[in-house]
C-alpha cells in the first residue's frame, strides 16, 4: 500500500511538472505596450529608447521561456512577472515622453508656420503696392499652398511631412523676399534717400524763390504733388511704368525716369486725354546712357527713348514709363502749369513710408 501511495504521488508530481505554465497576463500587457509605443510613433520620436524597450522585452520573453521549461517546483515566475511589470511601467513613461516630444515638435512647427505667415502678410502688402509684383505673387501663392499642406499634416500629427512642407514654403517665401530686397535695394540706401530728398527740397525752394508752381513725383508712393510758393497745393494718385521702382535707362524698359525735368509742351488733345510732355532725356540721362553703352550694359541697337509725359487716361493702367492721372486730376493741374514748369521725379521722399517699413521687417 505504501508503495502504491508513493507511486501515485510520484505520478502526480510528474504530471504537475509537465503541465504547461499558463500565459502571464503581464506578458500580454507588455506585448500590447510594444504595439502602443509603435502606434504612438516611438520609432520616430524616441528611436533609441524604443530599441532598448524592445530589446528588454525580448530578454523578458527568453526568461519566461526558460522559467516555463523548468520543473514546476523550481519555476520562478514571480521574477518574470516583475520583469514584465517593470517593462509596462517603462512603456507608460515612454508614452508620456512621446506625447511631450509631440507637443514640443508641434509647437515648433506651428511657430515656424506662424513666422512664415507673417512674412507672407508683409510680402502680400508690398506686392499690392508695386507694379513689379508678378513673380512675387506667384511665390506667395506657392508658399500659401505649402503652408496649407503643413497645417493639414500637423493636424494629422504627421510631423515629418509637415516639416517638409514648411521647408518648401520657406524656400518660396525666401525667394519672394529676395526679389523684394533686390527691387528695393536703392530705397534702402541712405545715399539715394538723401539725394532724392535734396532734389525734392531744391525744387520746393525754387517754387518759393520764383513764386511759381512746381511738380514733385514720388514713385514709391505713386503720388504727384503740386507745390506753390514752397507749400503743397494739391496731391494726386498716379500710375507709373510697369517697372516703376527702377530708374529709366533706355527705350522699352518700361521704367519711369528719375531726375529734374521741365514741361516742354502742353497737349490738349492727347491719345490719353491731355498731356504734359517732359524734356526726357535731359543731359544727365544722356550722360548715364552713354556710360552704360560704353560698358556694354545696353545693347548696341537700343536707344535712350523719349516721349515721357504726365497724361490722363486713368491711374490704374500700367504705362511705358509715363505718369498717368485721372482725367479730372489733370484737368486741375493743366491750367496751373506752364511751359518750363519744373517737374522733379524721385524714388521717394517719404523715409517713413509704410512700404519701406514692411521691407525692413522682412
Amino acid at each position: 500500500m505504501r508503495l502504491k501511495a508513493g507511486l501515485i504521488i510520484f505520478l502526480h508530481l510528474i504530471a504537475f511538472g509537465c503541465y504547461k505554465a499558463p500565459v502571464l497576463p503581464e506578458a500580454e500587457l507588455a506585448k500590447k505596450m510594444e504595439q502602443r509605443l509603435w502606434e504612438a510613433g516611438a520609432f520616430d520620436f524616441i528611436p533609441a529608447d524604443y530599441e532598448i524597450f524592445c530589446h528588454a522585452l525580448r530578454i523578458a520573453r527568453i526568461h519566461e521561456i526558460q522559467a516555463k521549461s523548468r520543473f514546476f517546483l523550481w519555476r520562478k515566475m514571480d521574477r518574470v512577472r516583475d520583469e514584465y511589470q517593470q517593462l509596462i511601467a517603462r512603456g507608460e513613461d515612454l508614452l508620456r515622453l512621446i506625447e511631450d516630444k509631440k507637443r514640443q515638435q508641434e509647437g515648433s512647427l506651428i511657430s515656424k508656420l506662424q513666422e512664415l505667415e507673417i512674412i507672407i502678410i508683409r510680402l502680400r502688402a508690398i506686392s499690392s503696392a508695386i507694379n513689379e509684383s508678378h513673380e512675387i505673387r506667384q511665390r506667395i501663392i506657392k508658399t500659401e499652398l505649402f503652408l496649407a499642406e503643413a497645417q493639414r499634416e500637423i493636424g494629422k500629427q504627421r510631423y515629418k511631412e509637415a516639416d517638409h512642407a514648411l521647408f518648401s514654403a520657406r524656400q518660396q517665401a525666401l525667394s519672394a523676399r529676395q526679389i523684394v530686397l533686390d527691387l528695393f535695394e536703392r530705397y534702402m540706401n541712405e545715399d539715394y534717400l538723401s539725394l532724392w530728398q535734396k532734389m525734392a527740397q531744391d525744387t520746393i525752394d525754387q517754387s518759393k524763390k520764383l513764386n511759381s508752381p512746381v511738380i514733385i513725383i514720388d514713385k514709391l508712393e505713386r503720388k504727384l504733388f503740386v507745390y506753390s510758393k514752397g507749400k503743397i497745393k494739391s496731391a494726386y494718385n498716379v500710375g507709373l511704368g510697369r517697372f516703376s521702382l527702377a530708374n529709366k535707362v533706355h527705350a522699352g524698359d518700361e521704367a519711369t525716369p528719375e531726375g529734374k525735368y521741365k514741361i516742354i509742351k502742353k497737349i490738349l488733345n492727347s491719345k490719353y486725354y491731355k498731356a504734359l510732355l517732359l524734356d526726357y532725356p535731359n543731359d544727365d540721362d544722356k550722360k548715364r546712357f552713354a556710360e552704360m553703352k560704353r560698358k556694354g550694359l545696353i545693347p548696341p541697337l537700343i536707344g535712350i527713348g523719349g516721349l515721357i509725359e504726365i497724361h490722363g487716361g486713368g491711374q490704374d493702367g500700367l504705362t511705358y514709363g509715363c505718369i498717368a492721372m485721372e482725367n479730372e486730376d489733370i484737368d486741375e493741374i493743366f491750367p496751373i502749369v506752364e511751359i518750363g514748369t519744373p517737374v522733379t521725379i524721385v524714388g521717394t521722399i517719404n523715409r517713413e513710408s509704410v512700404i519701406l517699413k514692411l521691407v525692413k521687417e522682412l
